[in-house]
């Protein structure tokens, strides 16, 4: 899984989470695939390995951890299967 800020105004933090599932409305079998915590008032980018069988079903989800509403933020989240 890979990360890229590509854009930010603001110095808030964040967490990204990588979850699988084993079905398309994340009702059932949810795992936390992988994790990202980053500062919004720098650019980069982060690989994480993620190890084992990835479900079928994939989504990320952001939480702020600290800042303010209204600070704008640009980020790609990536899985690769392989």
């Amino acid at each position: 899984a890979y990360l890229h800020v590509l854009d930010t105004s603001g110095a808030d933090t964040y967490t990204i989470l990588v979850e699988g599932a084993t079905n398309s409305g994340f009702s059932s079998g949810v795992t936390t695939l992988a994790t990202f915590t980053f500062n919004g008032s720098q650019l980069g980018s982060e690989r994480v390995a993620i190890a084992g069988t990835i479900p079928q079903f994939t989504r990320w989800r952001v939480t702020r951890a600290t800042g303010t509403a209204g600070d704008t933020t640009t980020i790609a989240v990536v899985l690769g299967r392989f």
